[in-house]
Parts: structure tokens; C-alpha cells; sequence
């Protein structure tokens, strides 16, 4: 059978959603209806992720790339980021990995969102403060160049001391809906879809 990826141009999501459009993307094939089952079986147990991740293959992550979008939140500065950009299965895993961990320090308040900010942050004084990040030991560790915006064009200079940092080449990343509800899909993609 086809898989889903010949049929679906882009695919996109964010939290629990992420790992959906991942599977769908590299290893879920329209018509096996039994392989559909044991993914949807192994996500009502909570096992969506670990599912996904025993089915992936190499190739399937690369061709993943242009197509899944994924959105994250960058712990440091609570920006939102969408990856898409895989060079490898583990890259991929991260990525979607990032997109679905809910960080410790997460508060409820943190997930409501009023227009270019975070409930608490309007309550506190407007849209200006930026109260949503969390610490990089929370979220988990992904390369710069899987995010889209940035992806291969980062590397244009080092930090301000001029000196090449860790956070040059990766950074940590959490669930994505805690920044947006979707990630941002590139217009371009879209339109070639």
C-alpha cells in the first residue's frame, strides 16, 4: 500500500498531535489497517510515541523532511519554533520528542493563551512581559537546524563574546502548545502542496 506521505502533501502538529503527524508521515501506510490499529491501541495505553519509534526507519525520517512540521517552545525564551528538518531518525525522535514533553515547572495558566501572550503575563502588567520559559534541563536537547525559520542559515556568527556555544548548535525545547496552538506552517511549502 501507499503510505500516507504519497496521498498528504504536509503534515503538521504540535503536543500529542506531533506524534500523530509523525507516524502518519514515516510509518503509517493508507491501507494497513492493522498496523493503524496497533498505533492507535498502543496510543490509548499511552504508548503512542514508543510505537512510532520502534517502526521508524532511517529513510523514513529523511523523507519526512519539507513535509512534518512540528511545533515546539525553546525553554530558554518561551519562543515558538517549528521543526522540519530531519537528517536522521534520531534527529526526527527529538523533534517530535520536544514538541510532546511537558516540562515540570509547566503551570495550567501557562497553556491559556490571550493574544501575543500568556494569561499571567496580561494579568501582570501586559503582553509585553514574556513570563512563559522554563529551564533547559526540562525540555530536551534538539539541533538548531532542525527548526525551520533557522535550520541550515543559522551559523552566520557566534554568540556576543565571539565565541561558538553549545546553544550555537542546540538548544532545549518543550511542548509546543505552550507557545502556539500550531506550528507555522511556511508559506512556500503551501503553496507548492
Amino acid at each position: 500500500p501507499a503510505p500516507w506521505r504519497d496521498s498528504v502533501q504536509l503534515l503538521a502538529g504540535t503536543s500529542g498531535g506531533a506524534i500523530v503527524a509523525a507516524a502518519a508521515a514515516t510509518v503509517l501506510h493508507r491501507g494497513d489497517l492493522v498496523a493503524f490499529d496497533e498505533f492507535v491501541t498502543a496510543a490509548a495505553r499511552g504508548d503512542a510515541f514508543r510505537a512510532f519509534s520502534a517502526k521508524l526507519t532511517p529513510g523514513a525520517a529523511r523523507a519526512a523532511t519539507h513535509r512534518l512540521f512540528l511545533g515546539a517552545t525553546e525553554c530558554e525564551t518561551g519562543r515558538a519554533v517549528t521543526f522540519g528538518r530531519y537528517d536522521n531518525a534520531d534527529e526526527l525522535l527529538a523533534c517530535v520528542l520536544a514538541s510532546a514533553v511537558i516540562p515540570r515547572s509547566a503551570h495550567p495558566l501557562d497553556f491559556i493563551r490571550l493574544p501575543g501572550s500568556s494569561l499571567l503575563s496580561s494579568l501582570l502588567g501586559g503582553s509585553r512581559a514574556r513570563l512563559t520559559w522554563y529551564p533547559r534541563r526540562e525540555g530536551v536537547v534538539v539541533p538548531v537546524s532542525c527548526e525551520w525559520d533557522i535550520g541550515e542559515g543559522r551559523g552566520g556568527a557566534p554568540a556576543d563574546n565571539g565565541v561558538w556555544g553549545e546553544e550555537d548548535f542546540a538548544r532545549a525545547y518543550v511542548d509546543g502548545g505552550l507557545s502556539s496552538a500550531l506550528p507555522r506552517l511556511p508559506l512556500q511549502q503551501l503553496l507548492e502542496a
